[in-house]
């Protein structure tokens, strides 16, 4: 599959975690990204998904670049920008039930669907 820019990754660290990733440009044989939760930035190396750790993270490996059902896509792509524009409320910290679901369908999904 060939990756555009807005396409969401799905990576981990060495601990495990889950780094569920947006796009944000390719070049050079860099996919650079941005963890969707926390806004740190990943450079993954598009030969090997390897990204380095940084002073703001552990580094992370790609191992699903599956597409999610639109809607999905959408929710992830409007919580992004919720993080991304600091929106935190008490209502909006929130999660809507559309990144509930989300949240518990991308586990299983990345999983079937590795690298």
């Amino acid at each position: 599959m060939r990756l555009e820019i807005g396409d969401i990754v799905h990576a981990h660290n060495d601990q495990g975690t889950s780094l569920i990733c947006l796009v944000l440009k390719i070049e050079q044989g860099v996919i650079y990204s941005r963890r969707i939760t926390s806004q740190q930035e990943y450079s993954f190396d598009r030969l090997t998904g390897v990204s380095k750790p940084s002073r703001d993270h552990t580094g992370g490996t790609i191992d699903s670049v599956e597409p999610l059902p639109v809607d999905m896509h959408y929710a992830l792509i409007g919580l992004d920008r919720k993080y991304r524009l600091g929106i935190y409320s008490d209502d909006k910290a929130k999660l809507t039930d559309d990144e509930i679901r989300t949240f518990l369908f991308v586990g299983d999904h990345y999983k079937m669907n590795s690298i």
